[in-house]
């Protein structure tokens, strides 16, 4: 049982369970607004999900977040621009979402960072297509604990496949802006509103 769902940022500070505020705290002096976001919205899913989200959340060597219990669900959040996103499941689980840039060189990155099939596939719908790829890699990336270094120049399709897990991509219209969101998981992700 795998759950998503996002939410646009804005700068309401919903109540936090201690353990999530303590994470927050901990993490994201920086980029606060984003990172509180993210972790309402965790909470806020893992509700609906009937999941909890009050165990004491670590950080792997890589820098993963998880909560620390046994019986805890797996979780991953990310955050773009002004719109965060958050996947919950009983089984691990990666998520990315990216705004879309009109300015941004797409056939230069993907040039220099995808393998030579995801390049070629990218003659056809572009900046779809690149943020697509560019998603499911990040999202990938965080479903292994990796990162995204190790997943560069190779074909995304073919490794995820090789850990036997799959994607549940969108393309989201929120407040005017236009971004990709990625789910990676061994199981299907439902969105839940």
């Amino acid at each position: 049982m795998i759950f998503y769902t996002y939410a646009p940022i804005t700068a309401t500070k919903a109540p936090l369970s201690p353990h999530l505020n303590d994470y927050l705290l901990k993490s994201a002096p920086k980029n606060a607004e984003a990172r509180h976001a993210a972790l309402a919205l965790l909470q806020t899913l893992a509700a609906r999900a009937e999941l909890p989200a009050h165990f004491p959340i670590r950080t792997d060597a890589s820098g993963r977040p998880y909560f620390d219990a046994e019986s805890a669900p797996d979780f991953n959040l990310s955050h773009t621009d002004r719109l965060v996103a958050c996947t919950l499941g009983t089984s691990r689980v990666g998520i990315d979402v990216q705004a879309w840039s009109d300015t941004l060189d797409t056939e230069k990155l993907a040039a220099r960072f995808f393998s030579a099939d995801e390049v070629a596939s990218l003659k056809e719908s572009s900046r779809a297509r690149f943020f697509e790829i560019w998603t499911k890699k990040e999202a990938l990336g965080k479903y292994l604990g990796t990162g995204l270094s190790p997943l560069l120049r190779k074909d995304t399709e073919k490794v995820a496949a090789a850990h036997g897990v799959t994607f549940v991509t969108e393309r989201l219209e929120v407040g005017g802006r236009t971004y990709s969101l990625a789910v990676c998981a061994k199981e299907p992700a439902a969105f839940l509103k």
